[in-house]
């Protein structure tokens, strides 16, 4: 979806339009913003150079300051550490970071990759705390893709359960949770 792999087959359509094999900075300019798996920092950049990446096809100073307030309100401990180049920070610390950078493109649709991979369970919950408050407070679409499917259907409204590629079923989340095949393959029991 973000461009970064050419699709092989089919077509991706976004908001009406068709993005499909588009270069990835077309894509996050017409709203889509991803923040990948392994949350890929700048590690040799600051905090702050990283979170101005982020909003690169931005030119609204006013705008962009707003954004860097909202992202420094939500995750306290990038402010704390905005002068720190990124690859000094903990998981959890580079994942609030690659959320960060990829809001500051003000996006229509986030898409978040795996963002417990790695991460200490402490900090994992604080994270998903942050992804519903963002969701919540801005009216964001989230597209999440997590492996932890316990904490995946908690915090979602709907679901898609994926097995080697394909949709194997669909449902809003709290069906999905009480739905007998998930719970014994996806849930522990």
């Amino acid at each position: 979806i973000s461009g970064i792999v050419p699709a092989k087959s089919g077509t991706i359509t976004f908001a009406g339009e068709e993005i499909t094999n588009l270069p990835p900075h077309r894509i996050v300019a017409r709203g889509l913003a991803q923040s990948p798996e392994g949350r890929m920092v700048f590690s040799n950049l600051t905090v702050m150079e990283n979170l101005r990446m982020g909003a690169y096809l931005r030119n609204d100073k006013e705008g962009i300051a707003k954004d860097l307030a909202y992202i420094f309100g939500i995750f306290p401990r990038l402010q704390e550490r905005e002068r720190q180049t990124a690859g000094t920070l903990s998981g959890g610390e580079q994942q609030m970071l690659a959320i960060g950078r990829a809001l500051m493109s003000k996006p229509q649709c986030l898409m978040l990759d795996e963002p417990s991979l790695g991460i200490a369970p402490l900090l994992v919950k604080t994270i998903f705390e942050k992804i519903v408050e963002i969701n919540r407070e801005l009216g964001l679409t989230i597209l999440l893709v997590e492996q932890n499917a316990n904490l995946a259907l908690e915090v979602s409204h709907y679901g898609y359960v994926l097995e080697t590629g394909r949709i194997i079923l669909e449902d809003k989340s709290a069906a999905l949770r009480e739905n007998a095949e998930v719970r014994a393959a996806y849930l522990g029991g």
